[in-house]
Parts: structure tokens; C-alpha cells; sequence
């Protein structure tokens, strides 16, 4: 008979590992079709991208000599290589042009089955007889042109009506910084601020960052000197505002106010499966346990399981408190052999440990009781274990003993792990004779590290 064994466990303090030093990729820029770019090589590579879609004719030159370009999918896919390039786009999406060598090149995109559209001959304007109607400035088409604001101003208003929008213009020069904000001071209004350039161009749009619903754009760089126009609306809806406006030849000094709080571990307990009654001809599944009563002397239960060729397997059978059952247990292969057997110990206990299937199949497993009658549990598990038991979450720099209880158990034991944390884990046997193993699973279940041997400890000394 098998003894009941002692494991600690031992899990010692996360740390990050030490940063990697990784060549990043080239960084891409934008190219445009029937624009030409210009750039020079030291030996690098660079990137530049471009958003094309299926059935795109297009064609990739570089000028420029000993400089090679290599064209690739969305998907990463290598299409073409070479100085000059002529592809049919597979499919959607955007395609990354990779130009390698050392030197000067001018790099242009087209497409090979429509015209440059600067090489069309614009028609002529129509003459015009007379004198023309002055053009009205752009922003006057933006909403209610309500005069010129100055730096260091603050303006009030108000939306009387759910679609009003306010324009407000001032005079900047190129390289000067703006900062402005549009607040509530009344109703329901939702302030949204945007600032357009002499162009009519928009440059900055917010919506909140002002803090109370506020709108506000900071330190927005002027890229030209003219008469630039702030747009204020209400989201749709009514009240009163005021608008500020501050100009400066600086950006001005933006102090964040964080407010630390404290990231908490997260509880993450699963709870242990409930074993449920399975039917004659039901399929095992790893570590999940079934149940099933012999209700008259002579029953036969049958079970299935998937094997894999080479793969350990433990199974094992249980007779539950209050009954008298001595199960057996035999395994036959897909070809109906009979390639395992173990018969119940005085306790009631029946185990096959790590049977190793000679080839892939389903394999039968047949459970009987002999003259004995009652209720059992049944389970399997890849390894040497095949009944989980579930002790909870256990704490870094702290150690824990427990007990494994019956030979076939697997202890889990749960832990809260960040991406890239490093945690070493050790397990030492509290009994003569005890050997036990040592096993790191992802949250998936998926084996993340296995414990090395060490006399009879078992140890994982640095899993990422």
C-alpha cells in the first residue's frame, strides 16, 4: 500500500528580468502615389508605407545607385524586390516598400493603368465680364462670426439654439504657441473648441481635456502668420460659456496633477470542478473525475479516453466514504488488447501510474467491482497524476505545507503572475521516500516550466 506523503511548497519573489537589447524596426513613413520623396542611406534600411487596395496596378522606381527596394503585404508577405517594381495588389490593406543600400534615391509611386493626374491639362477658368463679388472668408461658413478676440481675453457668450456654433478670430505669427479654453458657465452646453489656420485648414479639435466638461488646447504651434479662427459649439446643446485665449512665443510649462493609486493584486481564485455522473460509454477528460455506482454485484462500467503514443497517463479509481467497493481496473488499446491492469487497495484505492500507450488511439477503460457494490469516482490525467486537488492561492517569500493524501493526487496551488515577471519555485518532500514533482501552468493550462531534479527537491530556478 502506498503511503500518504508531506510536499511543501516554496514560491520566491517576482522580479523583471533584465531588459533585452532588440534592433527596433525602421520606422515608416507615409508615400503617396504620383509624389516623388528623397532621402539618403548610410547602410540602413528604411520603411515607407502606402495604402493600396486588390487589383491595384502599381509600380515602385527608385533612382539612385547600388539601392534596392523590397515590396511587402499587410500581412508581411514578400512580394517583389528590385530598383523597379510592377505588382497587382492581392488585397486591401497597407504595404510597406523596404529601401535598402547606401546613397542618395528619389523613390515614386504610380499606378501603370491611369494617367499622373499633373499630367492633365487643367481647362481654362471662363473669363469673367465685369467686376466680381468679393469671396466672404472661410470661417464666416463655420458658424456666427462674432469679432476678433486678443491674447490674454476671455470672451462670454451663449447657445441659444441646439446647432449654434461661435467663431472668434485673432491674429498669429508662424511659430508662436496657442493655448485656449472654452468652459460652462451655464445650462447643459458641452463645450467643443476647435482652432482652424488662414487656410481654413483645421489644426486642433478637443472636446473634455479641460477638466468639468471643459474644452481646452494647449501649446498649439502656429505654422504660418495670418488671421486664424476658433470655432466654439455646444455639442447640441444650450447654456453659457466663456472663452479664453493666451498667445506666447514659448509653449507654456504644463504641470500634470496625478493622483497615485494603488494597482491591487487581483483575486483570481478558480473554483475546484464538481464531479458529475457519467453514463456508461462516457469519454475521461484530463483531471476531471466522474462518478459512478455499482448498484448490483457483477456490473461492468466502460470509459474512453484519447491517448497519445509516448504520452504518460495515470488512471485511477476511488471508492467514496460510506461504501465498501473494491474497483479493478483494466485499459485495452484501439486493437481491443488488454495492455494495463491494477487491482484496489485495502482503502478502496486503484491506481495505474504513468502507463505509457505503445500508439495513438482511443483506448477502453473497464472498471469492475467483483461482489462489492457501491459508489466510486473514476479520472485520468496526462502524467503522473490524474485527480486535482485544490488548495488555493499561495503568497510569494512565504513557505506552505500540505499533503498529498493518496498517490495519483496533483496539489494547485493558484498565483497572480504579470507578462515578464521571473518567479523561481521550489518543492522539498517532508517524507523518506517522497519524490514529488514540480509544474509552472499558464493561465491556459498550458505548461509554462517544469521543476529540475535536485536530489529528491524539485526546482525552477528562473521562469518567465
Amino acid at each position: 500500500m502506498l503511503r500518504c506523503l508531506l510536499a511543501a511548497v516554496v514560491l520566491l519573489a517576482a522580479c523583471q528580468p533584465a531588459a533585452l537589447t532588440l534592433t527596433p524596426p525602421p520606422v515608416a513613413r507615409i508615400l503617396n502615389y504620383w509624389q516623388p520623396v528623397e532621402d539618403t542611406l548610410t547602410g540602413e534600411t528604411q520603411a515607407w508605407q502606402f495604402v493600396g487596395q486588390a487589383g491595384d496596378a502599381v509600380r515602385l522606381r527608385v533612382l539612385g545607385d547600388g539601392i534596392s527596394l523590397a515590396l511587402h503585404s499587410a500581412d508581411s508577405a514578400a512580394l517583389d524586390v528590385g530598383a523597379d517594381i510592377q505588382v497587382t495588389l492581392p488585397a486591401d490593406g497597407i504595404y510597406t516598400v523596404y529601401v535598402s543600400g547606401a546613397g542618395a534615391y528619389q523613390l515614386g509611386l504610380g499606378y501603370t493603368d491611369r494617367p499622373n493626374p499633373a499630367d492633365i491639362t487643367p481647362t481654362p477658368l471662363p473669363q469673367v465680364v465685369g467686376v466680381p463679388t468679393p469671396t466672404l472668408p472661410y470661417y464666416a461658413a463655420l458658424g456666427e462670426v462674432l469679432g476678433a478676440v486678443v491674447s490674454g481675453e476671455t470672451r462670454t457668450g451663449a447657445f441659444a439654439g441646439a446647432g449654434e456654433q461661435h467663431i472668434y478670430t485673432f491674429e498669429g505669427q508662424a511659430g508662436q504657441f496657442v493655448n485656449t479654453r472654452l468652459a460652462r458657465t451655464s445650462g447643459a452646453t458641452d463645450p467643443l473648441l476647435t482652432l482652424y489656420a488662414p487656410s481654413g485648414v483645421a489644426l486642433a479639435l478637443d472636446d473634455d481635456s479641460g477638466g468639468d466638461r471643459a474644452a481646452a488646447l494647449r501649446n498649439i504651434r502656429l505654422p504660418e502668420t495670418g488671421v486664424y479662427s476658433l470655432q466654439a459649439g455646444g455639442s447640441g446643446f444650450t447654456g453659457g460659456y466663456e472663452l479664453s485665449l493666451f498667445i506666447s512665443a514659448a509653449a507654456f510649462a504644463i504641470t500634470p496633477t496625478i493622483i497615485p493609486q494603488p494597482t491591487e493584486t487581483p483575486v483570481i481564485e478558480t473554483p475546484p470542478p464538481t464531479p458529475g455522473v457519467a453514463p456508461n460509454d462516457s469519454r475521461l477528460d484530463d483531471h476531471v473525475p466522474v462518478l459512478g455506482s455499482f448498484t448490483r454485484p457483477g456490473d461492468v462500467f466502460r470509459y474512453t479516453l484519447a491517448a497519445a503514443a509516448g504520452r504518460a497517463l495515470t488512471i485511477g479509481a476511488t471508492t467514496l466514504p460510506g461504501w465498501n467497493v473494491r474497483p479493478r481496473l483494466e485499459v485495452y488499446n484501439p486493437a481491443g488488447e488488454l495492455v494495463a491492469a491494477a487491482d484496489s487497495d485495502a482503502s478502496g484505492s486503484t491506481l495505474i501510474p504513468a502507463f505509457v500507450p505503445a500508439e495513438t488511439g482511443v483506448y477502453l477503460v473497464y472498471i469492475t467491482a467483483g461482489s462489492t457494490t457501491g459508489d466510486f469516482a473514476i479520472s485520468y490525467g496526462e502524467g503522473s497524476s490524474r485527480e486535482d486537488v485544490w488548495r488555493g492561492r499561495i503568497e510569494p517569500d512565504r513557505p506552505t505545507n500540505s499533503t498529498l493524501a493518496r498517490p495519483g493526487q496533483r496539489e494547485v496551488w493558484t498565483v497572480f503572475l504579470r507578462q515578464d515577471d521571473v518567479i523561481s519555485a521550489a518543492l522539498g518532500p517532508l517524507a523518506a521516500g517522497f519524490e514529488p514533482a514540480l509544474e509552472l501552468a499558464a493561465p491556459d493550462g498550458s505548461t509554462a516550466a517544469l521543476g529540475s531534479r535536485s536530489g529528491r527537491d524539485a526546482l525552477i530556478a528562473a521562469a518567465r
